[in-house]
């Protein structure tokens, strides 16, 4: 143990050297702090409006309307992971690691999210005339949401903005235009506007916010920084994009598959039901990319200089999103009905339980969003398949045998009993995560109280 010198002089030596290592110590977990809280604030300014704005849409249209948007959405969204989100991981990880030379990797980037957006656009919109022909109100619908993907090369400036941890660049020109969409969204609604309107006004929601983030990326980007095409770059990015994304769609189809099977299997009434439990969910879901987006890179970082820290940091997320969780499940169990009644009144009755099922689901999403970074970093997206189709063999068939007899509330249990399997279970079944299996599950159950205590 250290003693504290004797002379004046030495003592104040002594207390600059202990000022500087404990600044030296505190600045990088200030630096995470303030990255988080930009997305936090982000995220907390949607969760506030959307409990403002969803509950006047859906008064206004009612479950039927509701129900059709729903299933637009439901389309629309399985082809996101061949977009900027299936990208995304993958790509800031390759932007982190090539350092002054990433502007080849942006370049590739925007390249291979160009080749897929067309081809991304144009499939809902040829699914919804196949499958909804009959059903004009639909299409219409997913044609609007579709064209809102047009701009997708454009969010490579976000991946640059994500991996540089300078969040406020891209987060406040998106905040700004999300205000003006939402405000927009109520004011349609109350005024009698079809539903239409609010997916001509999403698309236009994206193509502002990607042109602002164009804008402030020519004045805000690296100083002689250039985006070029490499091929290497690119065939890397393909090579490993793909699986990546078509993970992510085995993923997606897990979290929507039951929507879709509500509208064969009952009606647009129920899925509207579903749809209000399923959207206020999200709000929570939220948590997962504010404090995962902010980690990311760190634990790209720390997999190679220090595994052993890597360790500790993915089981204090794990019992950081295990409190987050029992605690989600606890709040809707005390005050889920009475909150869902006052939001959206007694056209959507049992939206309640269906709000509770879903938040278990959320706990163990939760923790398997934990370790799906643990998944990418090893550039192993293929698990990310087989946990999902393990979860879509679970969740299936028990939609088949629940939703006829039980509507909504039946389609909501059989995705926590399959997000339990294909979450948190399936980790026993691969060598690569295996170990972590053990940890997440015992976290589950067990989670640590000094998840707050780790170096950053």
């Amino acid at each position: 143990m250290s003693s504290v010198p004797a002379s004046g002089a030495d003592r104040r030596r002594y207390r600059r050297v202990l000022i500087h290592r404990l600044t030296a110590a505190l600045l990088p977990k200030l630096r995470y702090f303030r990255v988080m809280s930009v997305y936090a604030v982000e995220r907390f300014t949607y969760l506030v409006l959307s409990f403002l704005v969803f509950p006047i849409i859906a008064k206004a249209y009612g479950p039927d309307a509701l129900g059709h948007y729903s299933i637009a959405q439901t389309v629309v969204s399985l082809v996101t992971p061949f977009l900027a989100t299936g990208a995304e991981a993958i790509a800031i990880r390759d932007l982190v690691r090539r350092g002054e030379e990433r502007g080849k990797v942006a370049g590739s980037a925007a390249l291979l999210l160009g080749l897929f957006t067309v081809p991304a656009v144009l499939l809902p919109i040829g699914a919804a005339y196949v499958a909804y022909g009959d059903d004009p109100v639909t299409v219409t619908l997913v044609i609007w949401l579709a064209i809102a993907f047009l701009p997708t090369p454009l969010y490579v400036i976000d991946f640059l903005w994500k991996a540089d941890l300078r969040p406020a660049y891209s987060v406040v020109p998106r905040l700004l235009v999300m205000l003006v969409s939402l405000a927009a969204k109520a004011t349609a609604a109350r005024s009698g506007y079809p539903i239409i309107a609010i997916a001509v006004i999403t698309a236009a929601e994206a193509w502002i916010s990607a042109l602002m983030l164009a804008v402030v990326f020519l004045f805000a980007r690296r100083r002689g920084e250039r985006w070029t095409l490499e091929r290497e770059a690119f065939r890397s990015l393909f090579a490993q994009t793909l699986p990546a994304m078509i993970a992510m769609l085995a993923v997606l189809v897990f979290f929507r598959v039951t929507q879709l099977m509500l509208g064969w299997l009952s009606n647009y009434r129920e899925v509207g039901i579903y749809a209000v439990a399923f959207q206020l969910i999200q709000v929570p879901n939220i948590l997962p990319t504010v404090v995962l987006t902010t980690c990311y890179p760190r634990l790209v970082a720390l997999r190679d200089e220090n595994p052993a820290l890597y360790t500790e940091y993915l089981d204090r997320l794990l019992s950081f999103f295990s409190f987050a969780g029992w605690g989600l499940v606890l709040v809707v169990l005390l005050g889920g009905d009475w909150g869902m009644n006052l939001l959206f009144g007694n056209k959507f009755q049992g939206s309640g339980l269906i709000l509770l099922l879903l938040s278990i689901s959320t706990l163990c999403n939760f923790s398997a969003a934990v370790r799906g970074q643990l998944i990418f970093i090893a550039n192993r997206p293929n698990l990310h398949v087989a946990n999902a189709l393990i979860g879509l063999a679970t969740l299936v068939p028990l939609n088949f045998a629940l939703i006829p007899h039980y509507g909504a509330q039946g389609g909501a249990a059989a995705v926590a009993v399959a997000s339990l399997v294909s979450g948190v279970l399936t980790s026993f079944l691969f060598s690569e995560t295996s170990p972590f299996g053990r940890r997440q599950l015992w976290r589950l159950v067990l989670p640590s109280a000094l998840f707050w205590r780790f170096s950053m």
